[in-house]
C-alpha cells in the first residue's frame, strides 16, 4: 500500500553506542451509486517517510549486551534499530545504547552523577525538530537484588518514584520527547554472582511490574502523554524459554540465568521494536489521500495490536471547516490507546453540494474495509461524528446497506435534521445552500432515513447546548427506538456545544468511560 504524508562504575561499566543509518477514481455522487462506492477500491497517492527516528536506550547489562560476542551489533538496542529501519514510513534511525552493567534506578537519577549526564549528552546530540526522539527504558533487575548493586534492595514505591524522577527530568529538558517504559525480564531464583538476587530478589522484581503499569496510567490521567507502555511479554517469554534464550552462568548457587544470549537479545529486540514502532505510527499517523484533492484520512492503529473494532471519525465544523484536532485526532489517539483502530476523515466542504462530504466518507469506509488486516484485523466497523460531523456520520449510517452496512455509530451533540425549526442554520446553509428544495431538506434529515437496518447508536450531548438544538438528538433517538435499534443516550446537564476532547469539559471522564463500556457490550 502506498501512502502520503500530506492532504493537499567498578561493576563492569561498559556503554556502547551504535549509530544505524540507511539507507481518480471518479466519485459518482448520486445516492444510488454512493452505496456501491463503499465497496470500491480507492487510488492512493505516493508514500513518503514520516521522518527520522532517534532512540536512546537506558538500561543495565541486559541493554548493554553483556556476555554477547559483539555487543555493538548484537545488543538489543542495535537489533531494534535495524528492525525499525526496515519498517515502512521511517527515515534514518539512530541509536544510542547507554546500557550500563550493574546499574539501578538510583544510578540514573539526575543528581547521581555521570550516568544521567550521559543521557543528557546523547539527548543534546540527538534532539532535532525534524526527528522524533524516543527514550527506551528497562531497569529494575539490579534494583531488586538482595545486596550488591548501588541502592539495592530498592522497594517498589522508591523504584517507581525513581523512574518518575528520571523521566520527568528528561521531559523538562526535551519537551517533545517520548518515553517507552518496558517491564523487566525474569531471572532464575538461584542467581548469585557478585551480587545476590535469589528468590527474594525475583519476587521483588515481579512486584515492580504493577508499579510500572500504575505509573503509566497515572501519567495519562494527568494529561502527561509522553510516557508509554513498552514490552510486557518479556517476563513470561524468558521464563518459559530460559535455556534457549539465556547464556548459562556459574554462580555461588549453581548455574543461573540472567543475561540473554544472541537469540535472546534478538527476541527482546523484537518485543521492543514492536512497541516503539507502534508509538512512532501513532505520533506520525499514516495519511492517505482520497480521490479528490483536499480529502484524506489519518490512520491510528490500535495500540494493543489486534483490534476488534475500527471507527471512522468525522470532525464537525458546521460544514464550513473541519475541526480536525479536538473532534478528530485527539479522540483518535485516545481510541487507539484503548485498542480501537481510529481513522480521522478530513472531508471536502460541501459548498451547497451535500453529496461531496458524503462521497469522501464513503470512500474512507472503503479504505477501512480494504485494509482491514493491515490496520488491525478488526471485525466491526463503525462511524463517529461531532456536530456537523455527526450529521455526516448519521447520513452514512442511514444509507449503507448490505455488505457495506456499519456495525455502530457514535454521535456527539450531532446535527441530525435539516428541518428549519430545529436544524443548525449554518450547517444547513453550507450543506444545502441558501434556498434548498423540500426534497433535499427531507433527503438530508437523517431522522427520516432510519430503518430496521440502521446500526446501533451511542449519543452524548449537553442539555444546555445553544449551538445545535437538543431536539436533533431527541428526534433521532425516537426514530431509532421506533425501529427497534439499540441506542444509548447520555444528556449531561451542562457543557454547551463543541466540547469534543477538550480537557475543560467536566463530563469528559464520564463520556469516555460510558463509551468504552458500551463498545464492550457487542
Amino acid at each position: 500500500m502506498r501512502r502520503s504524508r500530506s492532504c493537499g562504575r567498578g561493576r563492569g561499566s561498559y556503554a556502547c553506542r551504535t549509530i544505524i543509518s540507511h539507507m481518480k477514481l471518479s466519485v459518482v455522487i448520486s445516492l444510488f451509486c454512493l452505496v456501491a462506492w463503499l465497496g470500491r477500491s480507492p487510488v492512493h497517492a505516493g508514500e513518503q517517510s514520516a521522518g527520522d527516528l532517534n532512540l536512546i536506550f537506558i538500561g543495565n547489562s541486559i541493554t548493554q549486551g553483556a556476555l554477547l560476542r559483539q555487543p555493538a551489533q548484537e545488543a538489543p538496542p542495535a537489533v531494534t534499530g535495524r528492525l525499525l529501519e526496515q519498517e515502512p514510513g521511517i527515515g534514518r534511525v539512530q541509536v544510542a545504547n547507554l546500557g550500563v552493567s550493574g546499574s539501578t534506578t538510583v544510578d540514573w537519577l539526575p543528581d547521581s552523577g555521570s550516568l544521567f549526564s550521559r543521557v543528557v549528552e546523547a539527548g543534546d546530540r540527538f534532539v532535532r525538530e525534524d526527528a522524533t526522539l524516543i527514550f527506551s527504558i528497562m531497569l529494575g533487575t539490579n534494583d531488586s537484588a538482595v545486596e550488591g548493586p548501588n541502592g539495592a534492595p530498592v522497594g517498589k514505591s522508591r523504584y517507581v518514584g525513581n523512574l518518575s524522577q528520571i523521566i520527568d527530568s528528561l521531559a523538562r529538558r526535551y519537551p517533545r520527547a517520548h518515553f517507552v517504559l518496558h517491564h523487566p525480564l525474569w531471572y532464575s531464583a538461584n542467581t548469585y554472582n557478585g551480587a545476590r538476587y535469589l528468590q527474594e530478589g525475583q519476587d521483588r522484581l515481579r512486584s515492580y511490574i504493577p508499579g510500572i503499569d500504575s505509573l503509566i496510567d497515572a501519567y495519562r490521567s494527568q494529561g502527561r502523554n509522553y510516557l508509554h507502555r513498552g514490552a510486557t511479554r518479556g517476563w513470561r517469554l524468558f521464563e518459559r524459554e530460559a535455556a534457549a534464550l539465556f547464556t548459562p552462568e556459574t554462580g555461588l548457587a549453581g548455574t543461573f540465568y540472567l543475561h540473554p544470549n544472541k537469540e535472546g537479545a534478538e527476541r527482546l529486540a523484537r518485543l521492543w521494536e514492536e512497541k516503539i514502532y507502534d508509538l512512532y505510527r501513532r505520533l506520525h499517523p499514516r495519511t492517505v489521500a482520497l480521490s479528490h484533492e483536499g480529502a484524506c484520512v489519518q490512520v491510528y492503529p490500535a495500540e494493543r495490536g489486534h483490534a476488534r473494532k475500527a471507527v471512522l471519525i468525522c470532525p464537525g465544523g458546521g460544514y464550513g471547516m473541519v475541526a480536525v484536532e479536538h473532534e478528530g485526532t485527539q479522540i483518535a489517539r485516545w481510541l487507539s490507546r484503548n485498542g480501537i483502530t481510529a481513522v480521522v476523515l478530513k472531508y471536502r466542504l460541501p459548498e451547497g453540494n451535500p453529496r461531496v462530504p458524503l462521497a469522501d466518507a464513503a470512500e474512507a469506509l472503503g479504505l477501512i474495509r480494504r485494509y482491514r488486516e493491515e490496520w488491525g484485523g478488526y471485525t466491526q466497523i463503525g462511524i463517529m461524528g461531532s456536530s456537523a460531523g455527526g450529521h455526516l456520520a448519521s447520513a452514512l449510517a442511514t444509507r449503507a446497506v448490505g455488505d457495506t452496512a456499519l456495525d455502530f455509530q457514535i454521535l456527539l451533540y450531532p446535527v441530525i435534521s435539516m428541518e428549519p425549526e430545529i436544524t443548525h442554520a449554518g450547517s444547513r446553509i453550507n450543506l444545502l445552500g441558501n434556498a434548498p428544495s423540500q426534497s433535499d431538506i427531507r433527503e438530508f434529515s437523517n431522522e427520516l432515513r432510519v430503518t430496521g437496518r440502521t446500526p446501533r447508536a451511542f449519543m452524548a450531548l449537553s442539555a444546555d447546548d445553544t449551538g445545535v438544538p437538543v431536539e436533533n438528538s431527541l428526534r433521532y433517538f425516537d426514530a431509532l427506538r421506533g425501529h427497534g435499534i439499540p441506542v444509548s443516550m447520555h444528556i449531561y446537564p451542562d457543557g454547551g456545544h463543541g466540547w469534543g476532547f477538550r480537557p475543560d469539559f467536566r463530563r469528559k471522564t464520564g463520556w469516555h468511560r460510558q463509551l468504552l463500556l458500551w463498545l464492550d457490550t457487542f
